[in-house]
This record gives C-alpha cells, structure tokens and sequence, in this order.
C-alpha cells in the first residue's frame, strides 16, 4: 500500500474505497468518495489505477501485485 501514497487524492482514495469494500458496486463506491461522484467517475478513477499499474508492470518496475485485484469492478 505505500504506493498509494505517490497517486493524485481521487485515485487515491478509489483505490482504498476498492481495498476497504472489495464486493462493492460502482454505484456504492462512487457513493463513498468525497464528495459523492457518479458510477462513470469511479470507473474512470479505477481504470486510471488500472493502466498505471500496466504501465509499471511493462517497465520492468515491481508493480503491487493487489492492485488489478483492488481494480475489479462490480457492475450493478
């Protein structure tokens, strides 16, 4: 988790909204950002983490190995 500290705050906290409630929807974890933001932001937000995490893994950088599964979505 201390690569969490190096993201912008609103991916920050989408990906420790993901850790804390791993079985959320979009639509809860979106409820659950300060202040509130729509399913569209948080699949954003979390796709974001996603393609960052990609790109270290690509540049040979040990990429945290929870991250793609903090980024699975549940769709309502």
């Amino acid at each position: 988790r201390g690569r969490l500290k190096s993201l912008e705050e609103g991916l920050r906290e989408a990906a420790e909204a993901r850790l804390r409630y791993p079985e959320a929807s979009l639509k809860n974890l979106a409820a659950l950002m300060d202040p509130p933001i729509g399913k569209s932001g948080m699949n954003h937000r979390l796709q974001k983490l996603m393609m960052l995490a990609e790109e270290n893994a690509e540049n040979g950088e040990d990429a945290d190995k929870g991250l793609p599964r903090i980024i699975e979505q549940k769709k309502d």
